[in-house]
């Protein structure tokens, strides 16, 4: 009768254990030798055995196992050297079986009979149990860290561990500051940048350059600001701040200004935006603000479809604002305010009172509307921004 022997750890420091793959071996070739069996093959995996992924080892185990006539069983040291999945020690038992190939555990011993095969199917969902449930504790332990401000990974660069805390490292943090600090002043591109800093003597663990791409990847990590971000979760890191956060919010701002083609663009607030309609179609009224010959245009126009509906921006503010608000000095100061603290202003105000149908508002003539809306086109493919 002739067999083969099957090894596995889960990682390369396993393999320096106790069952070391040579030790699982040696148990393998004993248990042979005491029952008189041929030994036609040994294989060894260094993975882990929860998928058939990179286990090359027991895929040609299995391939001579089947196209052999003479082989009778896959010996291993216990079933969870096998697989620590349910259904693939099931797989691999259904190629073995239709073979005529046993699987033969030394630790285990599980017999050849109906009661035998249970628990070995038993032993298997035992082996896959343990290795969901330590995963589970794993995880939840390195949650738990992430929670204490700990570091989980290796850390970044700029950064060295030191009796298991995270502390700045002394070669290499100044130069990764001075490549936030250039980058803030917004003068430089990313290859200009991880030139510049090469040049400076900055290199990876691996001693190279590191790369546009990769400084793109520093520069947008919170983690240098004291913080930790891990799977869209902040979470106040106990390790020192290289940077501040107004160091790194300029940075972001830089990125923002580049991707909108170096221009930023400018916030609008409208008291009334998105709570007007038009009269014609009843379509929302959109605030525009445009500029032409150093002048400011601000409008509520309506977008709809065959629709050329425009009011100017003031004088429908105004006309709402003195219908929520009774006393002169109160309008006078909303009109004069902060035009977000107006809107909010509005917005208290429409919730406490209930309106009258909306008021008919005063417009222009529409001869002069038509003039100044002529104007106003000629404007409108100059410098123009819009808010919803």
């Amino acid at each position: 009768m002739s067999v083969i022997l099957y090894a596995r750890v889960s990682t390369g420091d396993q393999a320096e254990k106790d069952l070391s793959i040579p030790a699982q071996l040696r148990a393998c070739r004993q248990l042979a030798k005491s029952e008189g069996w041929l030994i036609a093959g040994e294989y060894q995996d260094i993975s882990s055995g929860r998928s058939f992924c990179d286990r090359p080892g027991l895929t040609a185990a299995i391939k001579q196992a089947v196209k052999s006539g003479d082989v009778k069983a896959l010996v291993v040291h216990r079933l969870d050297r096998l697989a620590r999945n349910l259904y693939d020690h099931l797989v691999i038992k259904g190629k073995l079986k239709r073979n005529g190939v046993n699987i033969v555990s030394i630790v285990e011993n599980i017999e050849p009979s109906p009661m035998g095969e249970l628990i070995e199917h038993i032993m298997a969902a035992q082996a896959e149990f343990y290795s969901a449930n330590l995963s589970f504790e794993v995880k939840k332990g390195l949650e738990e860290r992430l929670r204490r401000g700990q570091w989980n990974a290796s850390p970044p660069i700029g950064y060295l561990t030191r009796d298991g805390r995270l502390v700045l490292d002394p070669a290499r943090a100044p130069l990764v500051r001075l490549g936030f600090e250039r980058w803030a002043t917004g003068t430089t591109n990313s290859k200009e940048l991880a030139d510049e800093i090469y040049r400076q003597g900055l290199v990876n663990r691996k001693g190279q350059k590191l790369c546009a791409s990769g400084w793109c990847r520093v520069l947008h990590n919170c983690f240098y600001t004291g913080q930790m971000l891990v799977k869209g979760t902040i979470n106040q890191g106990k390790h020192p701040p290289l940077i501040t956060d107004g160091l790194f919010q300029r940075c972001q701002d830089v990125f923002r200004a580049k991707r909108s083609g170096g221009r930023t663009r400018k916030k609008l607030c409208f008291l009334l935006a998105r709570k007007t309609f038009c009269p014609n179609c009843g379509t929302f009224l959109v605030g525009e603000e445009h500029q032409k010959r150093n002048r400011t245009y601000r409008y509520y126009r309506c977008h709809g479809p065959n629709c050329r509906f425009w009011i100017k921006a003031e004088p429908l503010e105004k006309v709402v604002i003195e219908k929520l608000i009774a006393t002169q000095t109160d309008i006078t100061a909303l009109m004069e305010g902060d035009v977000i603290q107006k809107r909010m202003i509005i917005e208290a105000k429409v919730k406490r009172i209930n309106l009258a149908p909306s008021p008919v508002v005063e417009l222009a003539p529409e001869e002069e509307r038509t003039q100044e809306e002529g104007r106003f086109s000629n404007s409108y493919q100059g410098d123009q921004r819009v808010i919803t």
